[in-house]
């Protein structure tokens, strides 16, 4: 009887104990868990938006269970003017876990002659971030009424800027891109904002703002002055 109190009280002892160390423990694993799941159901939202994608997805998890999109991230810029229409264009990047390994892969859209096209993802060397650090895009198309006043704020001069012209802000479309790669392959985001504003009854003027990181994953450099242009774009018609 005494062997069987004793030792029912060392089980108690390390459960406790091991309790007392998952405790500790537990708010960082949460805070990384949470972080990580929450990074997936928004990679995995992405692609469900961008056509293919998600059969794609499904494809691959039915030929390796350990498949898992993890990251993703978009570029849009415009890419040229038709016909007096402004014709976008997107790119999505999705970072994957394989059998322990990481991967990535770029999904392209194409435009010709008034349709755009999607072909199959192809492998690239490296996932290239985000534009910013915290904040990363949610979705393919931007939901440009809820969002503009957060994307306006990416450019720290253009308030300065209207009220010094006493200009009135009528519309603004943002733009994320990669400029180029550095030498190691990492990306340099730009920014783009396209401003239409009131000048007079009836009047506006269109400009356009542009921001560019000053290397991968560092801090922008903003026009303080943006470059006047003839016409302002109609938002993007995603698929």
């Amino acid at each position: 009887m005494k062997k069987l109190i004793a030792m029912t009280g060392i089980i108690a002892l390390t459960a406790i104990s091991a309790f007392t160390v998952q405790a500790k423990e537990s708010p960082k694993n949460l805070n990384e868990n949470v972080g990580r799941v929450a990074s997936q159901q928004r990679a995995k939202q992405m692609c469900a938006e961008w056509p293919g994608c998600e059969e794609w997805m499904i494809a691959q998890e039915a030929k390796n269970p350990t498949f898992r999109i993890v990251d993703a991230e978009v570029e849009q810029w415009l890419s040229k003017w038709e016909g007096g229409q402004s014709i976008w264009l997107h790119r999505f990047y999705v970072k994957i876990t394989e059998n322990g390994k990481t991967k990535t892969y770029r999904f392209l859209q194409n435009y010709k002659e008034g349709s755009y096209t999607y072909g199959k993802p192809a492998q690239i060397k490296k996932f290239p971030g985000h534009p910013f650090t915290t904040n990363f895009s949610q979705h393919i198309k931007l939901n440009y009424e809820k969002d503009i006043a957060a994307e306006v704020k990416n450019f720290p001069f253009f308030a300065d800027w209207l009220f010094s012209n006493r200009f009135y802000f009528s519309k603004a479309i943002p733009s994320q891109y990669i400029v180029k790669y550095d030498e190691q392959g990492n990306a340099i985001w730009g920014l783009s904002l396209y401003v239409n504003v009131s000048v007079g009854p009836n009047q506006s003027r269109f400009f356009r703002f542009r921001s560019q990181q000053t290397k991968a994953g560092g801090s922008y450099a903003h026009d303080r002055i943006p470059q006047e242009i003839k016409r302002f774009p109609a938002l993007p018609q995603m698929f």
